[in-house]
């Protein structure tokens, strides 16, 4: 039980802004819990009905146990290839495109 406040964010400046405070509301009512401030649409997420403060410590106990292989579900695409990441992804070729960045 790590109780920590969370805070899904966005990645634009007042997304980071709105974050913090919300962060800092939780540190001051003493709350702790995982809230989201990225009101935007997220889509191709399974598992949204999921309890986060149980689901993602055993996702990670899973992970150090060695019994989820995390290096089968990516797929790696050169950055040129991004529209194919995009619909191996959609079509469920892959789980989890990674876009590599030219040097």
């Amino acid at each position: 039980d790590y109780r920590k406040p969370v805070v899904i964010s966005g990645f634009e400046p007042l997304d980071l802004l709105q974050s913090i405070v919300m962060i800092l509301r939780q540190l001051r009512d003493g709350r702790t819990e995982v809230e989201n401030q990225y009101g935007r649409v997220v889509r191709g997420v399974i598992q949204g009905e999921s309890r986060p403060q149980e689901f993602i410590p055993r996702l990670v106990d899973f992970l150090m146990q060695g019994k989820m292989p995390v290096e089968r579900m990516m797929t790696f695409y050169p950055l040129a290839e991004i529209n194919r990441a995009a619909q191996d992804s959609s079509n469920g070729t892959t789980i989890k495109p990674v876009l590599r960045m030219p040097n």
